[in-house]
């Protein structure tokens, strides 16, 4: 949420890795916000471990209690897709009202069984989580 976008070089500094687990992240605001979409972005390097999550969703809450769902999304990208690149995903809903936001991302677990590492557990890289 630095505004600075990651490079092809996922130790830049700017992506955040998350090993073996899903992305999971509450973001609180200081005043209500009116949203509508929120767009993220994801690292593959499938020979580095790094693979972009299977399903990204999105909860609203306005007492941080009670979340709603307003969207969700499969990425369907391929883990078999070589070299390293970044994918943006938007989900997009009706304009709601909101503190808070739940973000979540699912790993895809482990490397799968065609993989050189197969079995190992997985990354996930996140940069960059915008509302609108």
């Amino acid at each position: 949420l630095d505004g600075l976008r990651g490079s092809f070089n996922f130790r830049d500094g700017r992506w955040q890795g998350y090993f073996g687990s899903d992305f999971n992240a509450t973001f609180q605001f200081d005043e209500v916000q009116k949203i509508d979409s929120v767009v993220s972005s994801f690292y593959q390097y499938n020979l580095s471990w790094i693979f972009i999550p299977n399903k990204i969703s999105v909860y609203t809450s306005m007492d941080g209690i009670n979340y709603y769902e307003r969207g969700s999304l499969e990425t369907n990208i391929s883990n078999r897709r070589k070299g390293q690149f970044f994918e943006e995903f938007t989900i997009t809903f009706p304009e709601v009202k909101a503190n808070y936001i739940k973000f979540k991302s699912t790993n895809i677990g482990v490397c799968p069984p065609w993989h050189p590492a197969a079995g190992s557990e997985s990354w996930i890289f996140v940069d960059e989580i915008r509302f609108y």
